[in-house]
């Protein structure tokens, strides 16, 4: 049926206030990823962008400073160190301070930036002894005359404090000469070294100054990226402005007007962002410092972007985006309400037609499934019967259609079969309500057989309805009872063989224990020795013979299900087997007390803990218990301290009679572990053998936290 006009506008008008609510939550959310996204981007930027410029600054002075020490390590220094030490009258006469004027004219050279190289003695009040100047790019040697005395200077007093091979690296200052700022204003950092005499006396220093005005330029200039600015900030240890965009604002301290950072910017409580002092604009910001290594001098590198063009960026993304989306719902709203009638038609006859096939297709499918299908309706009445229903029963598909499904079942179980259905028509999704519903069925011909049903909801245009399949399971039950019966006759084989066989035995033992008490004054060595191993052997038999009939035994009964305290059975346990007291017991954590069945956790435990000591290579030894609880199952851990199982025979030693020594050496069935892992796995449960630190062997198994109560096998 086709929805009139004056109904479709409302319903277009809800979708369309939806989707455009919708469209807003996701412009929102799109606008807020791009927000972190771009903030992440710009912090991640001035991070490697701070970084950088610190590297490159450290890089710069790494270079100056390894030429200080070639310079000050050169031979000619040194002689001139050593004629100063014993010609003291004039250190400033002499060859050798021409030669390496020379030597700082040629360096200088071949190095731009170095705008003085001096070498300045500690006699007469600091004099210069060799000093090279650049001036407007022309290297000039300073006339002896005109050599200043520097004694009283910060940076000369700072590097005589140094200690051999210690450089000193000042602040980024302005440059003077006698006292005066040079013009134009020329940015220099000193780097200089200590030079001493081979009495250990300090002699002077050697100096560098070189000009930092290229550098702070191009540090000082802004970077591009992603959008954004990125500008590169300096500053020294008082937070002085040395490198700013604003040259007015770089070495205020040098003019009596100090321009910091901490006057233009603050922080916030995110140690990322800072604003400036009016609060209007706010940046993300990296600093790096460059340590000076005398006197907790540093510089701070400071790489910051503004946050607006963030915001801007995104409030952007997110406009366009919802531009689209009003445009994409406009345009959807409008093909809606123009091609709904059409759409309806067409929907209501492909429904129509999906229907029909899928009718065709879901009787086809239940007429060609290879076990009974019957389908009924929420009152019980067949509705649909296969072929393989017709075999099953007996019954014509005439017969079955129409009627109540009570007549397949024999009166003892419609009770019980009409309870579950209801209960299942009562359940509001699809899906099996069990798939092992045991009954009997009933013949047309009144013959009763064993049934599995397995149910199946199914919502239908016509209701309800409920698909059962069915499985004669008469052959299983045949199959079990035999295999049971098989079973029976095991246990009662394996009873009968141990215990036929003891009984000669133990004659033979009676025997061969008279022979010796009577021969025992009568007989050589050798013979008396020969009778003890048969009674050996024969104590031996009868051992293997008991865990043969245990390992028959294992895990076959169950035994009523009780509150075990773990921890006082094991404790018992361990005493009884090491009444020597050559072992001790070491409990990790308290063992818990759990609902299982106790004979069966008791041999586990027993076994291999007297597997443990039979097995051990040593006088004295220890045992250590360990468990934790994993998914539905204890895990339990034995672990003992002696020669442990080789990795090869790990899965040989769960084999009957099995040992990895001579029965002559270790007295045992080579059971143990057999009975161990036959129980253990009957329950359910797992074993492993690994390694225990630093040695012996570790067993660990797992056993089920809630044991399901099964029938106990008949006894033998």
């Amino acid at each position: 049926m086709i929805s009139p006009p004056g109904l479709l506008k409302p319903k277009a008008s809800v979708a369309a206030v939806l989707l455009l609510a919708v469209s807003v939550f996701f412009t929102v959310m799109y606008g807020y990823s791009v927000y972190q996204q771009a903030e992440q981007e710009a912090i991640n930027d001035t991070s490697l962008y701070a970084q950088s410029a610190a590297r490159e600054l450290r890089q710069y002075f790494d270079k100056y400073t390894s030429d200080v020490r070639m310079l000050a390590n050169s031979p000619l220094v040194a002689d001139i160190v050593a004629g100063q030490a014993y010609f003291s009258n004039n250190p400033n006469d002499g060859e050798n301070n021409q030669r390496l004027a020379r030597i700082f004219k040629a360096y200088m050279g071949s190095n731009e930036q170095v705008v003085q190289a001096r070498l300045i003695g500690l006699a007469n009040d600091g004099q210069e002894i060799v000093r090279v100047n650049r001036l407007n790019g022309k290297l000039t040697i300073v006339e002896d005359d005109l050599l200043q005395s520097k004694a009283k200077r910060g940076y000369f007093q700072d590097i005589s404090k140094l200690s051999p091979g210690e450089i000193y690296i000042s602040d980024i200052e302005l440059n003077r000469d006698f006292g005066a700022l040079t013009t134009p204003l020329q940015p220099v950092v000193r780097i200089g070294v200590p030079l001493f005499t081979k009495t250990g006396e300090l002699f002077g220093v050697l100096l560098l100054n070189v000009d930092m005005t290229m550098r702070l330029d191009q540090m000082a200039k802004a970077v591009e990226t992603h959008g954004s600015s990125i500008q590169i900030l300096l500053m020294n240890s008082a937070g002085d402005y040395i490198a700013h965009p604003i040259s007015s604002k770089n070495f205020g301290f040098e003019f009596g007007v100090p321009q910091k950072f901490s006057d233009d910017y603050q922080a916030h409580s995110d140690l990322q962002v800072v604003s400036t002092s009016t609060e209007l604009t706010r940046y993300f910001i990296t600093t790096e410092k460059i340590e000076l290594n005398q006197q907790d001098r540093f510089l701070q590198v400071a790489a910051m972007t503004a946050v607006r063009p963030i915001v801007i960026k995104t409030l952007m993304s997110a406009i366009y985006l919802e531009v689209l989306i009003l445009v994409v719902i406009t345009a959807f709203m409008i093909y809606l309400i123009y091609s709904s009638r059409y759409m309806k038609l067409e929907q209501k006859q492909l429904a129509l037609k999906s229907e029909l096939e899928f009718d065709l297709i879901f009787r086809e499918m239940i007429e060609t499934a290879p076990y009974a299908k019957i389908l009924i309706n929420e009152k019980g009445l067949i509705e649909l019967v296969n072929i393989e229903a017709e075999k099953m029963f007996g019954y014509k598909r005439s017969e079955l259609l129409g009627q109540n499904i009570d007549m397949l079942m024999p009166k003892d179980d419609l009770d019980r079969l009409k309870e579950q259905r209801q209960q299942y028509l009562g359940i509001p999704s699809h899906g099996k309500l069990s798939t092992e519903m045991a009954y009997k069925a009933v013949k047309q011909d009144g013959t009763e057989f064993p049934i599995e049903i397995s149910l199946t909801s199914m919502v239908t245009p016509q209701g309800r309805k409920i698909q059962a399949t069915i499985v004669d399971i008469s052959e299983r039950e045949k199959f079990i009872a035999e295999l049971s019966r098989q079973n029976e006759e095991l246990n009662q084989f394996a009873y009968v063989a141990s215990h036929d066989l003891k009984a000669p035995l133990r004659g033979i033992d009676q025997i061969a224990s008279w022979l010796e008490e009577d021969l025992m004054d009568n007989v050589s060595a050798d013979s008396q020795k020969h009778l003890k191993l048969m009674r050996s052997r024969i104590n031996r038999m009868e051992s293997l013979l008991a865990g043969l009939l245990q390992y028959a035994r294992a895990g076959s009964v169950l035994g009523e299900l009780e509150s075990i305290d773990l921890h006082k059975l094991v404790t018992e346990d361990f005493h009884m087997i090491n009444p020597t007291q050559r072992f001790t017991l070491k409990v990790k954590n308290p063992l818990p007390t759990l609902t299982t069945s106790k004979p069966l956790i008791d041999i586990v435990f027993r076994n291999l803990m007297s597997n443990a000591m039979k097995h051990h290579d040593r006088p004295k030894g220890r045992i250590t218990i360990d468990w934790r609880k994993k998914g539905a199952f204890y895990q339990f851990e034995v672990c003992d301290d002696g020669p442990g199982i080789p990795e090869e025979f790990r899965d040989r030693v769960f084999g009957l009679f099995q040992t990895l020594k001579p029965r002559d050496e270790v007295e045992g069935s080579g059971m143990g572990l057999s009975i161990v892992k036959k129980t253990i796995e009957t329950i359910g449960g797992e074993i492993t053998i690994g390694d225990c630190d630093p040695c012996g062997a570790m067993i660990t198994f797992t056993w089920p936290i809630e044991l399901k109560q099964e029938p106990e096998s008949p006894a033998a």
